[in-house]
């Protein structure tokens, strides 16, 4: 299958989960497509909790084996409890996948880390891929905040397994 999408102009205020996510399910294989912009959005405005109560402001989910191309630009991310924009490929399904991100000139606040078990330690940013996926990045003109000395910025390769606590059910 295919999916495109463009999610332009919304302004998100008092969220629970994440205002925007988009994404490939898990048995998506290499033949599905995943192609879209987030652009021009606002999550959050100057209180606590008013872009997610729980979560990212804008979440790209890429499972399975789905090539996706997926453009973050020109948001602006305040007040949710974890990092602002997060974007991963996980949860390989026989194949290698791909990911092409761009992700320019978005402003990330810092993350308001309050839930009841707070981390203590945020990236404003994050931006995660599996062994099995081909990563492309073109990152450029991004401000962000973060909790307890961790970096604006993280990218990282990882491999995460269907057991693994970041895809567990919440609570």
């Amino acid at each position: 299958s295919t999916l495109r999408f463009d999610i332009s102009g919304n302004t998100a205020i008092d969220q629970q989960w994440q205002p925007f996510t988009v994404g490939a399910a898990t048995g998506a294989t290499t033949t599905a497509s995943v192609s879209g912009f987030v652009r021009d959005n606002v999550v959050g405005d100057g209180t606590v909790d008013s872009g997610s109560v729980e979560m990212n402001g804008i979440f790209v989910d890429q499972r399975g084996n789905a090539r996706g191309v997926v453009s973050v630009s020109q948001n602006t991310v305040d007040h949710t409890d974890v990092e602002g924009i997060r974007i991963r490929s996980l949860l390989d399904a026989g194949g290698p996948g791909r990911l092409d991100v761009t992700l320019r000139d978005n402003h990330v606040g810092i993350p308001d880390d309050n839930s009841t078990v707070p981390y203590g330690f945020l990236f404003g940013a994050v931006v995660e891929a599996r062994n099995t996926t081909d990563l492309c990045l073109d990152i450029f003109g991004n401000d962000a905040g973060s909790v307890g000395g961790a970096g604006q910025f993280r990218v990282r390769q990882l491999d995460l397994r269907p057991n693994h606590p970041d895809l567990l059910p919440a609570g």
